[in-house]
């Protein structure tokens, strides 16, 4: 069981991360509930994979300029930042974390546009089968937004969004939970893993190198 809920997050997982976490920039949006966001951004993400999931297959700087455009803006990164690193974010100074944060920035920049090029057409054909259920609130700015999508072997794989309302009224995530696994914690365990080995310097220098081989 624990073998299949790793394909599902890394396969269909990773394209419904991309169907739902792909949202426009549209002042409207950012102020509107967390469930009426997650369907609008769905409707519009859709749309633009649509239209250029061609150019996505052919250019990957496609993909990263609309993850640049469209997720980027949605998401607190300081609080996700924080969140994966866990306790080695008490330990770690102020330059090391804005070092962390940015270069976590470009992993998952990396990670959305992997899953691009490969789920485009699942993302594209699961978009009809998305139902979302009512939001659950926890205290008055913080919230989980639910969708549940149903997949052509008859399954369905269940997503939800950790969100928070900041000082200027929008709705960031700051986590995503895909049938039980974190995106968050599951990049917790593998980060803290290897900086228990080379400690959190030498993990940050290989983050960065890891992000500039990937570039060129």
């Amino acid at each position: 069981m624990h073998l299949v809920r790793r394909r599902l997050f890394s396969a269909a997982g990773l394209a419904v991360l991309m169907l739902v976490l792909l949202p426009t920039t549209s002042p409207r949006a950012a102020q509107e509930a967390p469930r009426d966001l997650v369907m609008d951004m769905t409707e519009r993400f859709v749309t633009a994979l649509q239209a250029q999931r061609r150019q996505i297959h052919d250019d990957p700087q496609v993909g990263y300029r609309l993850v640049e455009q469209m997720v980027y803006p949605h998401l607190d990164f300081p609080r996700f930042a924080q969140w994966v690193l866990g306790k080695h974010w008490r330990k770690a100074n102020a330059a090391q974390r804005e070092h962390f944060i940015r270069e976590f920035h470009e992993f998952l920049a990396r990670s959305y546009v992997t899953a691009m090029v490969s789920y485009a057409d699942e993302v594209v054909s699961q978009a009809k089968s998305i139902s979302y259920p009512p939001v659950r609130y926890r205290r008055d700015k913080a919230a989980i937004a639910h969708t549940v999508i149903a997949l052509d072997s008859g399954g369905s794989v269940t997503v939800n969004y950790r969100m928070h309302m900041t000082d200027d009224g929008t709705w960031k995530i700051y986590d995503v939970n895909v049938d039980g696994v974190s995106l968050a914690m599951m990049y917790r365990d593998n980060f803290s893993a290897r900086i228990k080995q080379v400690g959190l310097r030498a993990f940050l220098d290989q983050l960065s190198e890891r992000n500039r081989q990937a570039k060129s």
